[in-house]
């Protein structure tokens, strides 16, 4: 017989630590949402996945750049050359990494829910004709029995996309979305870098906050 499993009990659960730029080191524990029905038929999320499938779409059909056969790996911080993604709302400037990916970090996909969208269904984003950098994770939403800070606050409704510099339309590489899961009270940081998950794997990588 197997032995049964122990966890950890909130009161012995360890909180996460994270580095000076706000990426979590350990004990960062997750969830991941591999499909299925959200069975609540709550209206708030319908502008999400919207935006995440015309995201997708967008990026499988705009980059060729790709590196040479038998190129070798490459650190995942090392930049590139940089990238641009037109959505119907704003113009995003990633960057491409020399490991053969590119990246787009903190892209906000619905308006701040601030003062009297506070606690409200999320509104599409503000439109913009100037070109955005997307270049570094954005804040972090605060949570259960914490402070705010220059990094934990409500403003905070941002995705993170990975994506291979190689994908064309004809690619059909499948897409992990991620979500990080906590209920406001554990998991704070959502911002986990991809970049190698993609190299290696193929896929397109999107994480995203709530």
């Amino acid at each position: 017989m197997k032995p049964t499993p122990s966890y950890p009990s909130a009161e012995d659960r360890e909180e996460p630590r994270f580095s000076e730029a706000g990426v979590c080191e350990d004990s960062c524990h997750s969830q991941l949402f591999m499909g299925g029905n959200i069975e609540r038929g709550d209206k708030r999320y319908t502008p999400i996945y919207l935006i995440l499938i015309a995201l997708t779409l967008v990026l499988m059909t705009g980059f060729c750049v790709g590196l040479p056969s038998g190129a070798p790996s490459l650190p995942a911080t090392a930049l590139s050359q940089s990238s641009t993604i037109g959505l119907d709302y704003v113009t995003y400037k990633g960057v491409s990494l020399i490991n053969g990916v590119v990246q787009y970090l903190g892209m906000r996909f619905a308006k701040a829910p601030l003062g009297d969208l506070r606690f409200r269904a999320l509104q599409d984003p503000e439109h913009s004709s100037e070109v955005q950098n997307a270049t570094k994770f954005g804040p972090i939403c605060v949570g259960v029995g914490q402070s705010f800070s220059d990094i934990l606050v409500e403003d905070c409704l941002f995705i993170n996309v990975w994506t291979p510099a190689n994908a064309s339309t004809e690619s059909n590489l499948p897409v992990w979305l991620f979500i990080q899961g906590g209920g406001y009270a554990d998991n704070t940081n959502a911002n986990y870098n991809g970049s190698k998950a993609v190299e290696n794997s193929g896929h397109i990588k999107q994480n995203i906050q709530l």
